[in-house]
């Protein structure tokens, strides 16, 4: 996404892990708010955190909070991981609240499937977090004119596979509900960390964009 070589994360190995049946089901508003992202600026790369709950069974994935659409680099990416990390332990979100995984979408029509580069940023992330089930979802442009589909591939694991134990909730009532979003061009009141840094007044947790 632009890193130059000096700024890119301090990545480290990820710690071997047993294998995981987790399910990871994703709710309405953590779906429209990832892709209202990617709505939002077409030309570039976006990448988000995910929030949620996880539990023995399963991981839910309740929000998304939109993080940056130019140069994701190491201080910035820390940066933010404590600020949504602190909203997280906070009052203005259920108890147990935690970042659950991450989004990555590529510029328009430049879907390739394999993303080197943002797999080590989850990884980074899936340090800071010490969560070895965090998840990396995908959004794929292209199939997102399909009703029928979710738009995101799910990646999961130490070698960041994808999981085919992933669902949106009710699928068709979130793709209804995005349709609108985007018709209301609910995109252009959207904003991500990296714009909120240039502008403190802006809400990067996007509470009235999505309900």
């Amino acid at each position: 996404m632009g890193d130059s070589p000096d700024t890119e994360p301090d990545i480290q190995e990820d710690k071997p892990e047993s294998k995981s049946d987790l399910s990871y089901s994703m709710e309405s508003k953590a779906h429209s708010k990832s892709i209202l992202h990617t709505a939002k600026f077409p030309w570039a790369d976006v990448c988000g955190f995910f929030l949620g709950k996880k539990s023995k069974t399963g991981v839910i994935i309740s929000d998304a909070i939109p993080m940056f659409h130019t140069a994701l680099f190491s201080p910035m990416l820390e940066v933010s991981f404590k600020l949504v990390q602190k909203y997280c332990e906070s009052k203005d979100t259920d108890e147990g609240t935690t970042i659950v995984g991450m989004y990555f979408a590529p510029a328009r029509n430049n879907y390739s499937g394999t993303y080197p580069k943002i797999k080590k940023i989850a990884g980074k992330v899936k340090t800071l977090c010490n969560n070895n089930d965090l998840c990396l979802g995908i959004i794929n442009n292209a199939s997102l004119a399909d009703e029928s589909q979710s738009g995101f591939t799910l990646l999961c694991g130490s070698a960041w596979k994808e999981t085919s134990n992933f669902k949106v909730n009710d699928l068709k009532i979130a793709n209804a509900k995005l349709t609108t979003l985007l018709s209301k061009q609910k995109e252009d009141s959207l904003c991500d960390i990296e714009s909120w840094f240039e502008d403190l007044s802006l809400d990067w947790r996007n509470t009235q964009v999505v309900v």
